[in-house]
């Protein structure tokens, strides 16, 4: 299955600014240190939420319960090894994105 990798910085809470279906969209991903698990949530360019405060979990679509008609057409996923503090630096999990599996 092919997927784009969407790189993240080091950072417990950052927007990345991703390209995808040929619109522009944020992505936030925030590190919960208390409960040692990361959340993931879609913006619009305007930074309006379209999905927000999704824990994130390996091999599970990300906006499987989103029906938001602004949401690109695809899933949201991760793979690799269960996401810790410091996996999606390390490259042990990744942040992907599976065009054309649409959940909207």
């Amino acid at each position: 299955m092919d997927y784009i990798v969407i790189d993240l910085p080091q950072m417990n809470d950052s927007f990345s600014r991703v390209s995808l279906s040929g619109t522009a969209y944020y992505i936030r991903m925030t590190y919960n240190d208390t409960g040692g698990y990361w959340m993931f949530g879609l913006y619009d360019a305007t930074r309006q939420p379209i999905i927000e405060g999704v824990r994130v979990v390996n091999d599970f679509p990300l906006n499987a319960f989103c029906s938001d008609q602004r949401m690109p057409s695809g899933v949201f996923g991760v793979i690799g090894s269960e996401p810790g503090h410091d996996s999606f630096i390390t490259g042990a999990s990744k942040l992907v994105f599976m065009p054309g599996g649409g959940t909207n």
